[in-house]
């Protein structure tokens, strides 16, 4: 089916050979998405979803999956992180790395599935990173809709205060 700009669809993810950045276990994944906007010549990255961390795994499945409307002017950018101490008011978090792509390439992929080595300057080989787009319709649609703004809008509303 083709997509409209009103199409809403969902990045899924999961890594591969991730380097090992813990000394007493493995790397606990996370991947931090965000949109490229471009605003009076001025380029930011925001950030539009987060997966789960993933403990002890060098090659996560994230369940968590990220939605956005349909654009065929979307850049992408995911980074990958090792999150320790994700419990303590100290978190921290390294990268492992990163990739840029196009949303338009990605949905133009067989399979609309893109797999690409992640980039960073720390090291040469940080694993690989694949991205599965998948379009939410109709019933599905209404009810994720549904579910974000009258259930989970209440709540996150407060959390930064009413209004």
């Amino acid at each position: 089916s083709s997509l409209t700009p009103e199409s809403f669809i969902h990045l899924s993810f999961s890594c591969e050979n991730l380097p090992n950045l813990d000394i007493l276990s493995k790397s606990d994944p996370q991947i931090d998405v965000f949109l490229k906007i471009e605003t009076h010549g001025q380029i930011e990255w925001k950030l539009i979803g987060q997966t789960e961390v993933i403990s002890n795994n060098l090659n996560p499945t994230f369940k968590k999956w990220v939605g956005l409307h349909y654009s065929d002017y979307h850049n992408i950018k995911c980074v990958v992180y090792d999150v320790d101490d994700e419990d303590s008011e100290k978190e921290t978090r390294e990268i492992i790395g990163e990739v840029i792509f196009s949303l338009k390439f990605l949905l133009q992929s067989k399979d609309r599935l893109l797999s690409r080595l992640l980039l960073s300057s720390n090291r040469p080989k940080n694993g690989s990173i694949s991205i599965k787009c998948e379009s939410i319709t109709g019933i599905l649609f209404f009810h994720y809709y549904f579910f974000l703004n009258k259930i989970l809008n209440p709540f996150l509303n407060y959390r930064n205060g009413w209004r």
